[in-house]
């Protein structure tokens, strides 16, 4: 990795004994060995004196050879020597055993202690160019099951290192039992050590300064702060010519001011990366409320299984692409869709593929399943004929929020961008006769926008209270907001009691809506889930998602803030016929050509079939396997594309 501070062999054979000296390892022996020789000393003088043999230098020799273990009563017996000489070597053979025994224990207990060490995870880590997690959390399983997938297809084994106050054991038997034994991931190496994520000791135990990257996975806002202030207070005082760069998800956007200042204090603001949750959740909820199967989607893209965004800064086939249109370039990948460019001064452009010109310099940004080589072909494939379907402009909707929390303003101004004026949203919660967490001049942004807010104080979590909302609100969406200040149990509890009795209501209800919920537990998830067709939204899972890609590319920190960003090009969902008939036959890059006539980015399908929609894809085949004979597709009605837009909707 081009660090400047690479362990040698000779520095890993030497720590053992540089550790066992710091615990008393050396200085019991080197006490040891000045007994010995005041003892040998001592008595090769007696024995001299008693004129055992004719030299005394042999004599001090002789004892020494007794005191190791070399000689015994019959080698004594035959030397003829006097009495006392034959005592003051039976006291040296006496000694022997005395001396063999203590150096015994102290290697025993010193090799001991090093595996007592060791199976408490108070090692130190020598390692170099590895991934450091800092806290073990129900997301580190979602970071390490990550970091494993991006590692698949890298040439040399990867090492991640987790630290936590968890004793290593029980983080090791864990990560077992979620993850699989060493066998099923033979190209990550993972370590775990116990310990402080913002103690200074603890953090240098696992070589932070030689890492490529750290990943702050507090339990809290405050716990990340305080890792990222301990981090760069340690790499700030490193010598390393490149230091690792520090990954980091906070709710609170005064918490990560307090962040970036702790680290300008320092001089190392631009090591670090950072993502405002609250927003990026506040945007997927109110995003998915309104369409369906939206949150698999934003899973695919983070996530390391399936498709994903990568940053392509050079590709053989790119001298094919310099001075066409993003729009052309797309017709010309048969394995990827386009997403937009970085440009040579590190600029993420995501626009109008039509206007858009991918010139030398220039990074490209796809969708793709493995950040593999490109496969180009030498000019953009042909369109088949279509009709540009109709379009239609922003709906009024009735949304109903259950739950006053700190993300509900980041809620509200999201909706406000998105809906219609003349639309209702619907806060409701029983502990609250006023809506605290929604500044002033937030509700005077949405009046503004013509969008109304109506507060209901009631018991949320009871049926015949929520069934009464329900019928006077007659809402298109409902968002379930979890608590996050309890036991996640509980929250979970709490939100499966509001799903169970919204879909009884849905179900007598004459025009169904769709209902959005924020889930604490991924096994939760899994059980709620498989009882129904609704969204649901991990926000320690997303964080963990993007903490993992950011972690292994740092740049695509910037993509994701611009598709996450209320400003620019989002992830939509939008029915087919908004671009095409309906009934059209087509191939996929005639169906990017017609998004990007709308100034849009197609990335994938969601189809009906059987009169069920299936999991949206991303980056769907373009081409046959023989990549001559491209697939083509009916789009029906209820078809959605997956495009990157700057509305939902088209307005005349």
């Amino acid at each position: 990795m081009g660090r400047k501070n690479d362990y040698p062999f000779s520095m890993r054979a030497s720590y053992w004994f540089d550790n066992r000296m710091a615990e008393g390892f050396w200085p019991k022996v080197k006490l040891l060995l000045i007994v010995t020789v005041i003892f040998v000393v001592i008595i090769g003088a007696i024995a001299a004196l008693a004129g055992g043999i004719e030299k005394a230098g042999d004599t001090f020799v002789r004892t020494l050879m007794y005191a190791l273990g070399k000689g015994g009563a019959l080698e004594l017996s035959k030397d003829g020597a006097s009495p006392v000489y034959f005592v003051m070597m039976l006291l040296t053979i006496l000694y022997c055993i005395f001396f063999t025994s203590i150096l015994i224990g102290l290697i025993s207990n010193a090799l001991k202690g090093k595996v007592d060490e060791l199976g408490k995870g108070q090692s130190r880590v020598i390692e170099n160019g590895h991934t450091l997690i800092l806290g073990f959390n129900e997301a580190t399983f979602v970071l390490v099951t990550e970091l494993v997938e991006a590692n698949l297809n890298q040439k040399d084994p990867q090492t991640v290192v987790i630290l936590g106050n968890v004793d290593s054991a029980k983080m090791v038997d864990e990560l077992r039992a979620r993850i699989g034994k060493a066998s099923k991931h033979p190209n990550t190496r993972i370590i775990c050590r116990t310990g402080f994520i913002y103690r200074f000791s603890d953090l240098t135990r696992c070589s932070i300064e030689t890492s490529r990257s750290i990943i702050v996975n507090g339990k809290s806002d405050f716990e990340t702060v305080k890792a990222i202030m301990a981090c760069s207070h340690i790499l700030s005082k490193s010598e390393n010519d490149q230091l690792p760069y520090i990954v980091a998800v906070v709710r609170g956007d005064e918490n990560m001011k307090e962040a970036t200042i702790a680290a300008q204090n320092v001089g190392l603001a631009e090591n670090l990366e950072f993502l405002s949750i609250n927003d990026t959740l506040a945007r997927i909820m109110v995003h998915t409320s309104r369409q369906p199967g939206l949150s698999n989607v934003f899973t695919e893209l983070f996530n390391y299984s399936g498709n994903e965004i990568y940053i392509m800064p050079d590709d053989p086939s790119f001298p094919k692409l310099y001075g066409r249109s993003l729009e052309e370039v797309n017709r010309m990948l048969k394995t990827a869709f386009v997403v937009g460019k970085r440009t040579a001064e590190g600029a993420v452009v995501i626009g109008n593929p039509l206007a858009t010109t991918f010139e030398k310099g220039d990074s490209l940004i796809v969708v793709q399943e493995d950040d593999d080589k490109l496969v180009v072909s030498e000019e953009p494939a042909p369109t088949i004929g279509f009709t540009p379907g109709s379009v239609i402009g922003k709906e009024q909707i009735s949304a109903l929020v259950l739950g006053v929390r700190p993300i509900l303003e980041s809620i509200l101004l999201e909706y406000a961008e998105y809906l219609h004026a003349g639309s209702t949203i619907h806060v409701a919660d029983k502990a609250f006769e006023t809506m605290p967490y929604v500044g002033p001049n937030t509700l005077a942004s949405l009046e503004a926008e013509g969008i109304n807010v109506k507060y209901h104080c009631i018991d949320i979590d009871s049926r015949n209270a929520l069934g009464a909302l329900l019928d006077s609100c007659q809402p298109d969406c409902v968002v379930v907001l979890a608590n996050h200040d309890t036991d996640p149990e509980i929250d979970d509890e709490l939100t499966v009691r509001r799903l169970i009795y919204l879909r009884e209501f849905r179900m007598l209800a004459a025009q169904p809506f769709s209902i959005t919920s924020e889930i604490c537990s991924e096994l939760n998830k899994e059980l709620v889930e498989a009882t129904g067709p609704d969204d649901f939204i991990i926000s320690s899972h997303i964080s963990a998602l993007l903490m993992a890609q950011i972690s292994q590319q740092r740049e695509i920190a910037d993509v994701f803030s611009t598709l996450l960003a209320s400003e620019g090009y989002e992830v939509y969902m939008k029915r087919s016929s908004w671009y095409i008939e309906p009934g059209s036959t087509v191939d996929l890059m005639t169906a990017s050509r017609a998004v990007a006539q709308r100034g849009e980015v197609l990335i994938g399908t969601r189809l009906k079939k059987n009169g069920a929609y299936e999991t949206a894809e991303i980056n769907p085949p373009k081409y046959k396997l023989d990549m001559q004979t491209t697939y083509t597709h009916t789009f029906c009605e209820d078809d959605y594309f997956v495009v990157l837009a700057e509305d939902g909707y088209y307005n005349d």
